[in-house]
């Protein structure tokens, strides 16, 4: 049992924030457990009356959430610049680092991919249809020509990051995962491309008419074959009635994670999850809040277990997107953050509610707009 007095600070409410220690000895005491949470309320006018919240309940995972994010902050002032900002799991209690933002050019950078090893980061600058490059992370120095000969608007690394696929105004095209150099071009076309960690298939989104590579509209998504040892495009398939945008492959590679609209391109969008040989399609229904907008939803690098000893485990992945949804007394003004939701694939597969409401990054600054997370199995140290 842990009580915390927190006075009232003024404004609309109280904000309160454990230290670092005490959120570890509470989170290494409750390992596995459940931890309810009671707020109590005295009012100054009527001090003897004690106003009550309904309790909530929520289970303390037992495994650390391991690797690293890295997301793109638009800036709303001096202090925080635009660009690209990257967190490491392992640190959780250290604020954000800022790792490649406005250059000294004064060009900004926004899209960006980065490898499941952590050592490269693919990016697009000046905007939509800007050219692309290729960073060294620990260096942050780019790998690709800097004449802006190359352009790209989305990127996604194999596995072992020999290659990198890049879409550019519907065209996917391979290229070398250092160099940026073109090796090949994708027949058929597509674009929010992602790469399966088995190496074997890539997932991408398929339109019958032209339109931005980061647009959010609805598309076809299909399942383009590819030898993991050549690089070489094989057949491609589609999921059948299954339409979406920006899809990703689970840790596994056996779930592909999408956006989709709940009714139309005006309304608020969902999560959903499919598995890869089109079966078992579910929605994220707690994950979401529909008073904000959800996209581009992408999952941690690990999969895990949870469950007490007397329950039985079952297998847990984390994902995250960008949501425009309030948060507490401190955002209430539609600007994008990032929130983290679990996905129990057991619970999918047994025709159950596959997911938890959604938390906060407790790292972010409120003062940035946060897009585009992308997860890496480790954060590379700087040079």
């Amino acid at each position: 049992r842990l009580e915390i007095l927190a006075p009232r600070q003024g404004g609309t409410g109280t904000v309160v924030s454990l230290a670092s220690t005490d959120w570890i000895y509470l989170m290494q005491s409750a390992q596995g457990e459940r931890v309810t949470v009671t707020v109590r309320g005295l009012s100054s006018a009527t001090p003897t009356e004690v106003g009550t919240a309904p309790p909530l309940s929520f289970r303390v995972g037992d495994e650390d959430v391991l690797g690293g994010l890295y997301y793109w902050a638009a800036a709303s002032d001096e202090s925080h610049p635009e660009g690209f900002y990257r967190q490491d799991f392992a640190k959780t209690d250290e604020l954000p680092e800022r790792f490649f933002t406005i250059d000294r050019a004064g060009r900004c950078v926004a899209c960006h991919a980065i490898s499941r090893d952590g050592t490269r980061l693919a990016y697009t600058m000046d905007g939509g249809d800007g050219p692309g490059g290729i960073l060294d992370v620990a260096t942050r120095t780019p790998l690709t020509p800097t004449d802006d000969s190359l352009h790209w608007n989305l990127a996604t690394f194999d596995p072992q990051r020999k290659w990198v696929l890049t879409a550019f105004q519907n065209v996917l095209t391979l290229r070398d995962g250092s160099t940026g150099a073109a090796i090949s071009t994708l027949p058929g076309g597509g674009t929010q491309p992602d790469w399966s960690p088995l190496g074997d298939l890539i997932v991408l989104v398929q339109y019958p008419w032209p339109i931005h590579d980061w647009a959010f509209v609805e598309g076809q998504l299909i399942l383009q074959r590819v030898d993991p040892n050549t690089g070489t495009f094989l057949e491609r398939t589609a999921l059948p009635n299954v339409t979406g945008f920006f899809p990703s492959f689970s840790p596994d590679g056996q779930w592909i994670l999408f956006a989709k609209y709940v009714a139309d391109e005006a309304g608020p969008v969902e999560l959903r999850a499919i598995r890869t040989d089109g079966s078992s399609s579910v929605v994220l229904g707690q994950a979401v809040d529909p008073s904000g907008s959800c996209s581009i939803p992408r999952w941690a690098p690990f999969k895990q277990t949870v469950g007490a000893e007397t329950e039985t485990r079952e297998s847990l992945f984390w994902v995250t997107f960008s949501s425009t949804r309030p948060y507490g007394i401190g955002l209430n003004e539609g600007r994008p953050q990032l929130w983290m939701a679990p996905f129990f694939p057991e619970r999918a597969l047994a025709g159950h509610e596959s997911s938890l409401p959604a938390f906060w990054l407790p790292f972010q600054y409120l003062q940035t707009g946060n897009h585009i997370a992308q997860w890496t199995e480790r954060i590379v140290v700087l040079e």
